[in-house]
C-alpha cells in the first residue's frame, strides 16, 4: 500500500512540473489571417465591432488587417443569416445580435421565431416534468392529507395533459420537419 502511494505521489510531481512548463502563447497578430478570422466571427453571428476586442489582443491594428477582418466577417454573415441558422440558433437557446442586414434579416427572423416557439415549449414542457416529479413525491409523503392528495392528483392530471399537448405540437412539427 505504501509503495503504491510513493508511486502516486511521483506521477502527481511529475505532472506537477509539466503542468507548471505549459505556456500559452498569445496570437502572432502580424502573422493572423484576419479574414478568416473575420469571416469565423460573422459566421457565429458575432457583431461587426468584434474586430475591436481582438484590436486590444495586438496593440493595433493595421487599416488593411482591419478591412480584412471586416471582408471576412460579411462573407461569413452571409452564411450566418440564413433561415436554418436562424432556427438553429433560437432552437439552440441562443439570441439574436441583429447583426444580420436588412437583405437578410427578414430569411433568419422567420427561422428564429419558428426556433424559439419550439425552444420554449420544449422547456415549458421540462418545467411541467419538474412539476410532476414535486407533486409526485407529495403524494407520496404519509404526512399529506386525503384533500391535499385529490388536489395533487388534479394538479397533476391537468399539468400531464399540458405536457402530452406539448408533445403533440413538437412531434408535429418534427414530423413535417423530415419529410
Amino acid at each position: 500500500m505504501v509503495r503504491i502511494l510513493c508511486i502516486l505521489f511521483c506521477l502527481l510531481g511529475l505532472f506537477t512540473g509539466c503542468a507548471s512548463q505549459l505556456v500559452v502563447l498569445q496570437p502572432n497578430c502580424s502573422e493572423m489571417n484576419w479574414f478568416e478570422k473575420g469571416r469565423q466571427d460573422g459566421m457565429q453571428g458575432q457583431p461587426s465591432n468584434n474586430w475591436i476586442m481582438h484590436n486590444k489582443e495586438c496593440d493595433k491594428m493595421q487599416q488593411a488587417e482591419i478591412q480584412n477582418y471586416l471582408d471576412g466577417w460579411n462573407r461569413g454573415l452571409s452564411v450566418f443569416c440564413t433561415e436554418q441558422h436562424g432556427y438553429i440558433t433560437a432552437r439552440t437557446g441562443g439570441s439574436y445580435k441583429k447583426t444580420c442586414p436588412e437583405k437578410y434579416e427578414d430569411d433568419f427572423l422567420r427561422g428564429y421565431q419558428q426556433g424559439l416557439q419550439l425552444f420554449m415549449i420544449e422547456k415549458e414542457t421540462a418545467q411541467i416534468s419538474d412539476q410532476i416529479d414535486t407533486l409526485q413525491a407529495k403524494l407520496k409523503n404519509n404526512g399529506t392529507s386525503e384533500s391535499d392528495k385529490q388536489k395533487i392528483k388534479k394538479d397533476m392530471d391537468d399539468l400531464s395533459q399540458k405536457r402530452v399537448g406539448n408533445l403533440k405540437t413538437l412531434e408535429k412539427y418534427n414530423n413535417s420537419f423530415s419529410r
